[in-house]
């Protein structure tokens, strides 16, 4: 009995949409480009167009990764919120940014632009406020003076230092935290540089409360 026909991508050809039939895709790339496909090509021993088929077959199985990794990292709701806020911002600011600029490489680097990252921010504030639970934010009272500062200014101490730890290598952190920030610092290129802790900061140092 002859082998059933297989493709030199992933799946049988069989089982692809219409048994596998190819259809035909226009598109124009780099010299760069071209010559690391066919390379690629080259090493996998598959055709220049079936390593193309190949790549972005898998970029789309990545995208279904990221959930499962943010779950992982921070837990179900957290991976859910954070992924709500990464969509917010990233549209908002990508709208902000061709509307100010009317051009699409303006919405691609929103980022760097002072109103087109404001949009964003207030993006992620109606998401925030959206998810809030109900009930009183009043902060507990505590009379330990490192107590009542945290449950007082706990979201800015925490937020500014994490800003800080991110903006300067030197900052005093621990292995974990060290851990942690290096690869968001990669991940935030030149973001990281203009990252300084919020006015208005405070720290447990900063403030003595009177609680005795």
């Amino acid at each position: 009995m002859p082998k059933r026909a297989q493709s030199r991508g992933s799946h049988p050809v069989s089982d692809l949409p219409d048994g596998g039939k190819r259809h035909p895709l226009n598109m124009r790339t780099t010299h760069a480009v071209r010559e690391k496909l066919e390379r690629a090509a080259t090493d996998s021993g598959r055709s220049l167009a079936q390593e193309v088929e190949h790549r972005l077959e898998k970029s789309f199985e990545r995208e279904g990764l990221l959930p499962e990794v943010l779950e992982l990292a921070y837990g179900r709701q957290l991976a859910g919120l954070l992924m709500a806020l990464g969509w917010a911002m990233r549209d908002a600011g990508r709208a902000a940014g061709f509307v100010k600029n009317s051009t699409l490489e303006a919405a691609e680097q929103w980022a760097d632009d002072p109103y087109a990252y404001d949009q964003a921010m207030k993006a992620v504030g109606a998401i925030l406020v959206a998810a809030r639970p109900e009930g009183d934010p009043t902060p507990p009272e505590r009379k330990h003076p490192a107590l009542a500062a945290l449950a007082r200014y706990g979201g800015q101490m925490i937020g500014g230092s994490i800003a800080e730890m991110l903006a300067d290598k030197r900052y005093e952190a621990t292995a974990t935290e060290g851990e942690q920030a290096e690869p968001i610092r990669r991940l935030l290129g030149p973001i990281a540089a203009r990252l300084k802790r919020p006015k208005g900061e405070i720290t447990i140092t900063e403030r003595k409360e009177d609680d005795s």
